[in-house]
């Protein structure tokens, strides 16, 4: 495989083609986008993580790279996406033919040597008609749901839930997810626009980044809606929240608990910092650490 620079796309999802298997993962213009499919794997089970980390580092080992540009992003890449439930199906390892990279100005293409390179893309056609339904729990259900998280925090038996509640968008034909890319990284460019295996969305909250020897990570809990407070107000109100910053606390608790022990440092805000979006507002907290040594994702 090769990686080579390119003319700069500017707009790195312009460039994913129509059909399934769109894979991208972007912020701000810069980032990733890839199509085809060299190789895959659908690991499962508690040892996923591990399995899916074994097969990729065997793989890449067997490659023949030659990186002309030596960037974050460049060489040997594969989009994943990992289930949270151990028994759950759908996680997935996935090798493009071609991805397409943009940091801070510089492009670049990394191809298999039969990877086709780029190619003509069709318009992106938005769906006619959208009709909404509940999913597996009814509006009333979920407020059940809710009253039952409070009963239980108010036992002591629990010291914060997070619920979450699923819709269902049903099109009248079958939904490009470029159409969906493209509104969520237009509406959130400080968000990880992604697309893998299906799953599309975006995200303010990332889990981890490592490189090389550092690992970081941005944690969000704490969150308000506009309302009588409006602009930067919200900060101040979340701010101001002993809920919320309890709410945080407990967040960055347990990130730094699982991170310390592999860990040679570990720097932990003391208080987090408003993130603004367009429709909400987090508290946000980044934290770093220095491995030890090169560390498996």
């Amino acid at each position: 495989m090769r990686t080579r620079l390119v003319d700069d796309p500017v707009r790195l999802l312009d460039l994913l083609p129509d059909r399934r298997g769109a894979l991208a993962w972007v912020r701000g213009g810069d980032g990733l986008v890839g199509w085809g499919e060299v190789a895959r794997l659908s690991p499962s089970g508690p040892g996923r993580f591990v399995e899916a980390d074994r097969w990729w580092r065997s793989f890449a080992a067997g490659l023949s790279v030659d990186d002309e540009v030596g960037l974050a992003g460049t060489g040997p890449i594969a989009f994943t996406s990992f289930t949270f439930a151990d028994d759950a199906p759908g996680s997935a390892v996935v090798v493009p033919r071609v991805v397409v990279g943009r940091r801070d100005g510089v492009a670049w293409i990394t191809e298999f040597s039969d990877g086709g390179g780029m190619h003509s893309v069709r318009r992106v056609r938005p769906p006619r008609a959208v009709r909404y339904a509940d999913g597996r729990l009814s509006v009333s259900g979920y407020r059940r749901a809710v009253a039952e998280a409070v009963r239980r925090l108010r036992s002591g038996e629990l010291d914060k839930v997070v619920l979450a509640h699923d819709l269902l968008a049903i099109t009248d034909a079958p939904l490009d997810a470029r159409h969906l890319l493209a509104g969520l990284a237009a509406r959130y460019p400080a968000c990880w626009s992604f697309s893998v295996d299906g799953l599309v969305g975006a995200t303010p909250e990332l889990l981890m980044r490592r490189h090389a020897g550092t690992v970081w990570s941005r944690v969000l809990a704490g969150t308000i809606w506009p309302g009588p407070a409006t602009g930067a107000d919200l900060g101040d109100v979340l701010l101001g929240s002993a809920k919320d910053r309890h709410e945080h606390r407990l967040a960055i608790n347990s990130l730094a608990d699982t991170l310390r022990p592999l860990c040679t440092e570990l720097t932990v805000p003391e208080a987090p910092a408003p993130l603004v979006l367009h429709n909400v507002t987090h508290l946000a907290s980044d934290v770093e650490g220095v491995l030890p040594a090169e560390a498996p994702a």
